[in-house]
């Protein structure tokens, strides 16, 4: 029998579905490899985007920090000025307060030989001739007395002192019939307008009411001493005596200063040409924190030729 030729085949179904399922297996794993790195960077790009997220937030945080330490910068800078200011003018205001504090240790310096004097008459008057009487150079043949007192805020503050030269005053002269109290607006002391007679109790009582007195003021004494001169009547041997530490020369220019002093002048003038009235001054100098050193001198300054027209004369107190 004739044995048939088969024919041999290399590559066949078989043969080819095995290296296809295996060529097929290398790109799985391939592909799979490849999915897996992927994977990986993207996993780091997030990372490296989170990341960057982050920091931009701090940087947009620090910006915002540094705008603010700039503005407090410009605070500070604007309040650093302002102090500067503040300290410049201190400077200067302390200048002046020093140089006040000097002119008024001159002029306490120079009013204490004054206040010696007085002291020393005040101690002396019942030595003094009765022809001739005269008490630190301020006549005291007087019968009436007339204070004409400034109440002011700055007089308060040494009312004490105030009150003592009141009695002192009224010592000193050797014959008192009746005295009276007016403030510089020549509002009287108590109900009475009139005399009040020289005794121990009228005159402790009005000690007492001027302790309590409280009447307002304008530092100016031309109503008051006016005033007290109308009162006067005929044959009235007359003393008035202004007290005060400060003139207000508010609303008084130079020529109405004058006109007031003629008026003074006029008032204190009777029918027969004599003088009804010696006016004197006693000028004391405050010591209320807000009273300026000029102060006494503008008193002094008007009050020293008043006196010396009307017959009397100006004493000066530290």
């Amino acid at each position: 029998m004739k044995k048939t030729k088969r024919n041999l085949e290399l590559f066949n179904i078989s043969f080819l579905d095995v290296i296809s399922c295996g060529f097929g297996a290398i790109v799985l794993l391939l592909l799979v490899s490849k999915t897996n790195v992927s994977d990986q960077l993207f996993t780091d790009l997030d990372k490296i985007i989170s990341n960057f997220s982050i920091q931009k937030e701090n940087v947009e945080s620090l910006e915002e920090e540094i705008k603010r330490i700039e503005n407090n910068l410009l605070l500070l800078k604007n309040e650093k000025e302002f102090l500067e200011d503040r300290i410049k003018l201190n400077k200067e205001l302390f200048s002046v307060e020093e140089k006040e504090k000097i002119n008024l240790s001159k002029i306490k310096e120079n009013l204490l030989t004054s206040e010696r004097n007085l002291k020393l008459a005040l101690t002396n008057t019942q030595q003094v001739n009765k022809e001739d009487k005269e008490v630190a150079g301020i006549p005291v043949d007087s019968e009436y007395i007339t204070f004409v007192i400034d109440t002011s805020g700055s007089m308060k503050y040494i009312w004490s002192r105030v009150l003592r030269q009141v009695e002192e005053i009224i010592k000193i002269h050797p014959k008192v019939k009746g005295f009276r109290v007016v403030n510089d607006l020549g509002y009287s002391l108590g109900a009475t307008d009139n005399y009040v007679r020289d005794t121990p109790t009228y005159r402790k009582g009005t000690i007492e009411q001027l302790k309590l007195w409280n009447e307002q003021s304008t530092s100016n004494p031309f109503e008051g001493i006016k005033n007290s001169l109308k009162k006067i009547q005929r044959g009235q041997k007359t003393s008035i005596y202004v007290f005060g530490d400060d003139f207000s020369d508010y609303g008084y220019s130079k020529g109405r200063i004058q006109e007031a002093m003629k008026e003074i002048k006029s008032l204190n003038t009777d029918i027969s040409g004599k003088r009804k009235a010696r006016i004197h001054a006693i000028g004391f100098i405050s010591t209320h924190p807000q009273q300026i050193a000029s102060a006494a001198q503008k008193f002094s300054s008007l009050m020293k030729p008043l006196t010396e027209e009307n017959g009397g004369a100006f004493v000066a107190l530290p």
